[in-house]
């Protein structure tokens, strides 16, 4: 049923569950079965039409986590990886998050610096790998990273920043990547 709400209806109703019922909610709905006869005769007779006794799977749910905050999509990932690592490894090759921006090629990686100020990379510098970091160093102007460094010596970055920061990240990655612009990371 969650799978054919609307997606302001799904997204309030999913909200109010806690992180493990909202993953099990979803593993459930990546999992494509056929609905019994007389099940779809209890449901209300809108949803049965909407249903065609078929429901759930991988791109039900992947469309359900675009709707998510980053931090939501990481978490869900992380609870898939130990409740059902194989459904995890198929999400995560579709859903893209900060660890995968990594893997980015040369090029690419230079045009996702591009679209981001150096104010914004001061945000999100302190979250991302030691090897992302010196990928991003290597790509940029040394007197670029000088006051990248300096922005982090003197101002304070929050959890909530961080998080909101990583999120224009991956967004803007996602943007270039519809534009064809940059090509999607490899999957691991």
């Amino acid at each position: 049923i969650v799978s054919h709400l609307p997606p302001d209806a799904r997204k309030a109703l999913m909200g109010s569950f806690d992180r493990q019922l909202s993953s099990q909610v979803m593993l459930n709905m990546a999992t494509v079965r056929f609905v019994e006869s007389d099940i779809v005769e209890e449901i209300k007779e809108e949803l049965e039409h909407k249903l065609n006794s078929a429901m759930g799977g991988v791109p039900k749910v992947i469309e359900f986590m675009e709707e998510l905050g980053f931090k939501a999509k990481k978490d869900l990932i992380k609870i898939f990886e130990t409740q059902d690592p194989a459904l995890a490894a198929e999400i995560s090759a579709r859903v893209l998050l900060d660890d995968d921006l990594a893997r980015l090629a040369e090029k690419d990686l230079s045009a996702l610096i591009s679209a981001f100020t150096l104010t914004e990379w001061s945000e999100v510098i302190p979250a991302l790998s030691a090897d992302f970091k010196n990928k991003i160093k290597a790509q940029l102007p040394e007197r670029s990273w000088q006051i990248i460094e300096q922005n982090l010596k003197f101002s304070a970055s929050s959890a909530e920043k961080t998080d909101a920061g990583l999120s224009r990240l991956v967004d803007s990655a996602e943007k270039l990547i519809k534009e064809g612009r940059i090509s999607r990371p490899p999957a691991l």
